[in-house]
Parts: C-alpha cells; structure tokens; sequence
C-alpha cells in the first residue's frame, strides 16, 4: 500500500509558514505552524504494528522464562510439603472447605488438583518450556493460555510471596497477549494487521502503570515527594542497591531535587503521550525506557522493570522498528468481522481499566451492579491490577553488623559494599 500525500492540514500548515512576516502577529503564526507541521505526518497511511507484536511477545516469552526459573529455585522451600507455606496447607484447610465450590472462583488454580512437591516443579518446568515456545513463535496464542494458566495457579495461591506488582502486571500482560496473539502454529508477524481495539489495550496499560505510580505519590502526603528530596533517600533505601545506585547517591542534591520532579513530571504528564500523535508518542517512549533504563542500573526489582520496559514497545509502530529488522510481508486485509470481534473482548478492559483510574481520585463512587460484577468476576484473574510504587519514600535503612548492633544508614554515610 503506498503513502498518501496528505493535501489538507500539511499543506495548510505549510501556507502558514510560508505567509511574509509584516506584522507582529504573523511572526507568532509562522513559529505555532512549525510546532503544528511537525506533529503532522508526511504520510497519512495508517500505522502498522505486526512487527511491533512479533517483537513483544518473543520479549513476552523471556520475561515468562525468568519468572518461571526464579520460582523454580525457590519452589519447595517456599511452598512444598516441608516450605514456609505449603500450599497442600492451604487447599486443604478448614477455611478452604467451608467455602465449599467458591474456592474454585476466588482461587483459580490447577494445583486443586495436585499439590505435591513433584507436581510444583513439573509445573514450573512446563512454563519453561511454553515460554521458549513463545519466544521461538511457536503457537504464541496457545502457548500464552497455558502460560498464564499455570502462572496464576501459582499467584492465586502463593500468598505473600507472590503478591508483588510485576507479578499481577505479568498476568495481566498474559491474560492481554491471549486477546492479541495471532493464531496458528507457526504465524510469525501474522496475517492480519493488530486491530484499534488491540493496540489501544496495550496503550491504556502502559498509560495506567505510570499514571497509577504518579498518582500515589502525590496523593500519598509524603513529604519526601512534595519536597523534592525522594531521591536523596531513593538509592539507600531500595531494595538490593547496585553500585551505580551508591553512585548516584552521592549525585549534588540539586540535581537529586531535579530527578524528583522529572520523575514526577514522567509519571504525571508523561502517560498521556501513549495516546498522542506519532511524534511525541514515541517521545514518550524514549522517556519511559530512559527512566526503566536508570531504575535497572541503580536497583534490583525483579523483572518488574524489564515488564515495563518491554511493555513500552507498544508506543511504537512498524516504522520505526524497520532500522533495525527486516518488514514483514504485506497483511491481508482485515474483515468487519474481525474488527468486531476485537473490539468485543477488549471493551471489559477498557471499561475496569478507567475505573481503576477513576477510583484513584475523591469522587463519589456508586459503580452500576454490572459494573461491580465485572470487577468480582475480574479480581481472582488479575485481570486489571493496581498499580503504584513508592507511594511513600522509605528514609531509613537499618544496616546490622555481626560484631555490633544494628545501625542506620543515612545520605553521605553509605559505603559501595554497604549497599549491595
């Protein structure tokens, strides 16, 4: 399909430009024009993003691979039959069995069936494998179901220990893949382009990570937030610090003041880019994968980040992919049908996703009856998750020393091993 020349707002803008600058108003017409020609396109053919999901979800796949090898390691001591919580514990528990055929519901799990210790690791063994089957291509829609079946067998009953955020943005990026994925055993970029529906589920998630964090800062009341000096505290206090993060510790506080506010400003501002023009969406991208990009070399949170930063690929299109890989063949044109159908399952998401958001605020919430019965039918799945990290900025570190008592870090006192 060749680009269109676009004849209406370009050349508009370009007339514009272009008018003599006799008067003063005109100066400041002429310079609005440049801003508004750049956000238009040179081409109004519409955006492709075939190479963007092939791309993903083999990124999908090795995300799945590294939760299912971390839970692998720790799999019998956190919930075998000799663990800290054995789940064969809690299936089998009075609580459990007076809830009778609703525990199904609330804790879908396929470990009802068989909760041993051989049975925790076959589970997690399979997950490997699905997962380099989804990396490889092979049935990406299939091998995503039975990849977020066998995840959320493990979180609906793991408890504590897989409570955290990237674990409900991992099922949820699964449970979205399935909606997304192109059918077949061996589709590759797939025969049909992404419909809308698909692509705006991916882009309200990516919206919904960051606002959600933005929004719990400054609702929070922390002073560190609305001080400015959360990162004064942010890289002794963060979980398994790097030594770029003892680095960066000792950056001059004005500029730990400036981080501040850019992270603000990024988690704030910076989500509405996802559904901005092209230009300033893929600003937008680079933002986020710049601030992912910092968390990961002065932090350690699992593979949250990496869920994060891989995630944003989905702000991109198949232009700006075609540098680097090779484009696919051309897509077949997609029937009514089809675009029906997408929009049909993604309508739910839409709907909890923005009153997840709404709820954020001091509103008054009186949600319709199917409304709520969306959200009962949605929670055990991890369907749309809350999302929100350091709401409140943790300012003390306690250090212990087996030779003397245990102590506190503060700023300008940490040592590299210190903070490993």
């Amino acid at each position: 399909m060749r680009a269109v020349r676009p004849q209406g707002a370009k050349a508009f803008f370009r007339m514009l430009r272009d008018l003599p600058a006799r008067r003063p108003g005109r100066r400041g017409r002429r310079r609005m024009a440049r801003v508004l020609g750049g956000l238009v396109e040179r081409s109004v053919e519409p955006p492709h993003h075939r190479l963007v999901r092939q791309v993903f979800f083999r990124a999908l796949g090795g995300i799945y691979l590294i939760a299912f090898s971390s839970l692998g390691k720790q799999v019998r001591g956190l919930y075998g039959s000799r663990g800290i919580l054995p789940i064969r514990d809690l299936i089998s528990s009075p609580r459990m069995t007076a809830m009778g055929r609703e525990r199904y519901l609330w804790y879908p799990s396929l470990l009802w069936l068989d909760a041993s210790d051989k049975t925790l690791v076959r589970g997690l063994r399979a997950g490997q494998v699905l997962s380099l089957a989804v990396m490889a291509g092979v049935a990406p829609r299939a091998s995503l179901t039975g990849l977020w079946a066998l995840y959320l067998s493990y979180v609906s009953v793991g408890r504590e220990f897989l409570s955290f955020q990237w674990d409900a943005l991992l099922l949820e990026m699964g449970l979205l893949g399935i909606l997304t994925a192109p059918a077949g055993l061996r589709p590759g970029p797939g025969r049909y382009e992404p419909s809308a529906a698909q692509v705006a589920l991916w882009r309200a998630l990516v919206f919904r990570l960051y606002l959600g964090s933005g929004v719990s800062k400054l609702k929070s009341g922390d002073e560190t937030w609305r001080k400015l000096t959360a990162c004064d505290y942010y890289y002794e206090t963060a979980p398994l610090p790097t030594r770029g993060g003892w680095y960066a510790h000792h950056l001059p506080r004005k500029l730990q003041r400036l981080s501040t506010a850019a992270v603000l400003a990024m988690e704030t501002v910076g989500p509405f880019l996802a559904f901005a023009p092209r230009r300033l969406r893929l600003l937008g991208f680079r933002l986020f994968s710049g601030l992912q990009g910092i968390i990961i070399a002065t932090g350690n949170y699992g593979f949250f980040n990496v869920q994060s930063l891989v995630l944003g690929l989905w702000l991109l299109d198949d232009a700006s992919l075609r540098r680097f890989l090779p484009a696919p063949p051309p897509a077949r044109p997609r029937p009514w049908w089809r675009t029906l159908g997408a929009w049909l399952p993604a309508a739910p998401f839409l709907v909890l996703g923005a009153n997840e958001i709404l709820t954020r605020f001091n509103r008054p919430r009186s949600p319709p009856r199917w409304l709520e019965w969306l959200e009962m039918r949605a929670r055990p799945l991890r369907a749309v998750n809350h999302y929100g990290l350091f709401a409140v900025m943790t300012v003390r570190r306690p250090e212990s020393s087996p030779s003397r008592a245990p102590t506190t870090a503060r700023r300008g006192t940490s040592t590299p091993s210190a903070t490993r």
